[in-house]
């Protein structure tokens, strides 16, 4: 297409879905899979995704607890205070190999949040509870407050559906064929007017940028309803079938 947006475009077909089947896009609201602080099972293993699941205890197959920074401290390992999707806010320390200095220092900043796979309470020999992370490759830092993860994430359940009762983004009409945007591949559009709508006035611009993260893609994309193994980042493509 032609006179879109400066960094858009859009391309026709359907992208890593055979035979028009539907994937299953997570929600990032959905308690079992991205839970509050205060639906986190405590226990001893609390940063490692490593642990048992008899260690550990029952609950959902996979999850990850979405957190948005307030302050970050680094005295003898990084310390970083988070507020949840509920408003909690907790501590977040890191006990990996390197005491959180692993991570990017940019991206330590309020107003990012931190992904944590299979996290788990812990109460710190204070007194005080919160995440105990001891696998750096269980951590990702996103640069996007979570109120705009959350938005999105509602946007992508509509408008990122892949096969049949795909959603134009600009227009709000169900139709076919539509034109993905070529740059983050998760939108669909019925052309350049719908596109430049999206972009301009429903927040494609700033939201595209955020989704081409391709470990946030992931977050929409996997299964976490498998059981089959445990997630790190990483976080593995869905496979076509």
């Amino acid at each position: 297409m032609s006179s879109v947006p400066s960094g858009v475009a859009a391309t026709e077909g359907v992208g890593g879905n055979r035979a028009g089947r539907q994937l299953q896009l997570a929600d990032l609201r959905n308690d079992d899979h991205f839970p509050a602080f205060d639906d986190l099972s405590p226990n001893f293993y609390a940063g490692d995704p490593d642990a048992s699941d008899d260690e550990i205890g029952g609950g959902p197959a996979n999850w990850c607890f979405l957190a948005e920074i307030l302050d970050a401290e680094n005295f003898t390992r990084v310390r970083l205070v988070v507020r949840d999707k509920e408003g909690a806010k907790v501590v977040l320390a890191f006990y990996t190999e390197d005491r959180g200095n692993e991570l990017k220092r940019s991206l330590l900043r309020p107003g990012n949040t931190v992904a944590v796979l299979r996290a788990r309470s812990h109460q710190f020999l204070d007194s005080s509870v919160g995440v105990r992370q001891e696998k750096e490759n269980a951590v990702k830092i996103i640069t996007a407050t979570l109120t705009e993860l959350l938005r999105l994430s509602d946007s992508v359940r509509i408008y990122s559906k892949d096969a049949a009762g795909k959603v134009c983004h600009g227009c709000d009409e169900e139709k076919k064929p539509l034109l993905r945007c070529a740059k983050c591949a998760m939108f669909w559009y019925c052309g350049r007017d719908c596109q430049m709508t999206g972009w301009n006035e429903k927040g494609h611009k700033r939201d595209c940028k955020i989704i081409r993260d391709n470990d946030l893609r992931s977050f929409f994309l996997f299964n976490w309803t498998s059981s089959q193994a445990k997630p790190r980042f990483p976080l593995p493509a869905p496979t076509a079938g």
